[in-house]
């Protein structure tokens, strides 16, 4: 019995009380220190993608008209930066007073998940802009999370290791899981609703009933329908993914907490990368939501009888200008309509109703519609 007294008595000598990782026991210590690690990556990734796109931004500055959309982005961007760098500032370094600084963690959270949140909800609102009750219904789960994230703010609290400066977050409380939860909610929402958009708007094979391939994976979708999908959709479905696992975690009580903290920082940023790489993209037209408006005109366009008096007329349509001309073949008497739309260039025949569509600038492939 003395000689276990005095092994403890010999081992506590040795601690190092400057080490913060002494003061915990050796698992927790080891999950701290990964956690750590990974958090100093997301930051890493985060000023990398802010910087390969340091371009971009300075266009959406400068160069075009400040909107809420763009200062949503801003926003968006600028405070998931910020919460990042604390997070692992508290993660690594030692502190005054860690539970402002946690407090602080907190608020920020709520700022870069809810100007982030808002971000899905301007695209989806671009996209069902002539449906009052679909923009209703999304602006609502909005402030699902923006309530959501505001539990968050009123449960965070951090101590002090031993006698260090360093800081230890304490146990969260179980009701601010609201804030993943509603934020998976409104990301599957969204996912879903602008899937089932450009489903509804692109002519599909009758042999294939609309399913789980049509909507998430675009499978049996013409091209250009399928890569509007993939192009714009593919970002937001990595959100959701991210977003589930993180609501997984917070249910698992065997996870670690350092573990639950560290992929909600990554998943804060990575649903910011996300978001903010499509409003990029749509900004810039690399894909638009206003293309499924104007291959609905397309598509309409192409099933109407142009042999009257719209023959070799144009004709405007906002808000892309829209030319519709017909001509007969001299040799087998078939007639051709051929709609242009921008810079994209339909051309059916009048014994189909599919369009063969041609990019006549930026592109050489071919697409069907």
């Amino acid at each position: 019995m003395a000689n276990n007294s005095s092994l403890s008595d010999v081992f506590a000598q040795q601690l190092n009380p400057l080490t913060p990782m002494a003061f915990l026991p050796p698992d927790i210590g080891y999950q701290s220190t990964i956690a750590a690690y990974i958090m100093v990556g997301t930051v890493g990734a985060l000023i990398w993608d802010i910087l390969t796109n340091v371009d971009s931004d300075y266009k959406l500055l400068f160069r075009h008209k400040i909107s809420i959309p763009t200062g949503t982005y801003f926003l968006s961007r600028a405070s998931v930066l910020v919460y990042v760098l604390v997070n692992v500032i508290f993660q690594t370094a030692a502190l005054p007073n860690c539970h402002v600084i946690k407090k602080t963690v907190c608020v920020l959270y709520h700022v870069a998940f809810s100007s982030t949140s808002l971000l899905f909800f301007l695209r989806v609102r671009a996209i069902f802009n002539q449906n009052r009750f679909a923009v209703a219904f999304f602006f609502l789960l909005w402030l699902g999370v923006l309530g959501g994230s505001l539990t968050v703010a009123t449960v965070g609290n951090a101590i002090h290791l031993g006698p260090t400066d360093y800081c230890k977050a304490t146990a969260i409380k179980l009701y601010a899981s609201a804030a993943p939860i509603t934020f998976a909610v409104n990301d599957t929402f969204v996912f879903l609703a602008i899937s089932w958009r450009l489903l509804m708007n692109a002519p599909l094979d009758p042999d294939h009933k609309a399913g789980f391939n049509h909507v998430v994976l675009g499978k049996y979708l013409p091209a250009f329908s399928r890569a509007l999908l993939q192009d714009g959709q593919v970002y937001y479905l990595v959100s959701v993914t991210s977003n589930i696992i993180v609501v997984s975690l917070t249910w698992a009580h065997t996870v670690p907490l350092a573990y639950k903290l560290m992929f909600t920082v990554f998943n804060v940023a990575l649903t910011n990368m996300m978001a903010c790489r499509v409003y990029r993209h749509t900004k810039f037209g690399d894909f638009r939501e206003d293309a499924i408006s104007t291959r609905r005109i397309a598509s309409q366009l192409g099933r109407l009888d142009l042999q009257g008096g719209l023959a070799g007329q144009g004709m405007q349509f906002a808000p892309h200008s829209v030319n519709v001309n017909s001509q007969r073949s001299s040799s087998d008497g078939t007639r051709t309509h051929k709609v242009t739309i921008g810079d994209v260039e339909a051309v059916q025949p009048r014994s189909t109703e599919k369009l063969q569509l041609t990019r006549t600038k930026g592109t050489d492939a071919d697409s069907e519609v």
